[in-house]
């Protein structure tokens, strides 16, 4: 997968920390692996393409999804600075003291963080991302 991804000049998206080693990856088993990334767009978690024999190969299709949807919500990368990205932007990101996350709307999920709000019409959250 390593020499494929290079071959196809793609970046497989390594994240330090993790179980598998790779962004996006998790295992599915004891023996597979599976791409799931939330979807803010379609307000849900996805999976890519079932499973995997190793989380390389899970990996590069990460990677290759990304290639083929830029816009997509999976190919924005959390590398930026968020702060810098609001300002240019012209956005003010708003500060929370009753939150534990210290952001308005901006709650834990496991190791991650969720964006979500109250719909008071549909009396549901409305998960951003």
């Amino acid at each position: 997968p390593l020499q494929q991804a290079e071959a196809e000049e793609l970046t497989l998206l390594r994240a330090p920390g993790t179980k598998t080693g790779w962004k996006y990856v998790h295992r599915s088993g004891n023996r597979c692996f599976k791409v799931k990334f939330y979807d803010s767009k379609a307000e849900r978690l996805r999976s890519l393409y079932g499973n995997f024999g190793t989380a390389e190969q899970a990996a590069l299709c990460y990677a290759r999804h990304v290639a083929a949807n830029p816009t997509s919500t999976a190919a924005v990368e959390e590398e930026e600075d968020p702060l810098q990205q609001a300002a240019a932007e012209g956005l003010t990101l708003q500060r929370s003291q009753s939150n534990q996350t210290g952001w308005k709307n901006v709650y834990r999920c496991g190791k991650r963080f969720v964006a979500k709000t109250w719909d008071a019409q549909t009396k549901r959250y409305r998960y951003l991302g």
